[in-house]
């Protein structure tokens, strides 16, 4: 194999123009947990988004600042799922609370019901800026009898 090998001229390069500084580069967070039924599987979901947001605030939680009453309707589980997960966000944003925990009233695969414990936050790790509904699934599981669930976030530091 013969292998020509170019250097290029003795000139001056162009100023390579960076990006503004208010553009942010975001980056994608992948979740993946099982769970032995749909109950299990909400309540790891917000846990997972409220460890995205801040590392560990649920963990250190000696009590809950804020309570809310969440209803969610959809058209299968996968859905329900994204919608729960929307709606957390926007709650989050509105009240500056991340939520931990969750009380589960009613729940199957096309509404939810639940009461949702969360903790005031001053800074967040990061800022969901969107969740893939196209891979917000639910699976089920057959080795082991359970579900499988996988979440895709867009994240951004803040």
């Amino acid at each position: 194999m013969i292998m020509n090998y170019h250097t290029l001229p003795n000139r001056r390069h162009k100023n390579r123009r960076l990006l503004h500084p208010s553009i942010a580069h975001t980056r994608i967070k992948f979740i993946e947990f099982e769970g032995f039924a749909l109950h299990e599987i909400f309540r790891k979901s917000l846990c997972q988004l409220a460890d995205v947001l801040k590392t560990n605030i649920c963990s250190s939680a000696k009590h809950y600042n804020n309570v809310m009453h969440v209803e969610i309707h959809a058209e299968n589980r996968e859905q329900l799922l994204f919608k729960f997960l929307n709606s957390i966000l926007k709650l989050s944003a509105e009240r500056k609370t991340i939520y931990c925990s969750m009380n589960i009233i009613d729940l199957n695969n096309t509404s939810l019901s639940a009461q949702v414990f969360g903790i005031w936050y001053d800074a967040l790790d990061f800022e969901v800026k969107s969740i893939f509904e196209s891979e917000c699934i639910i699976q089920e599981n057959s080795t082991n009898n359970c579900l499988k669930s996988s979440i895709l976030f867009e994240i951004k530091k803040v």
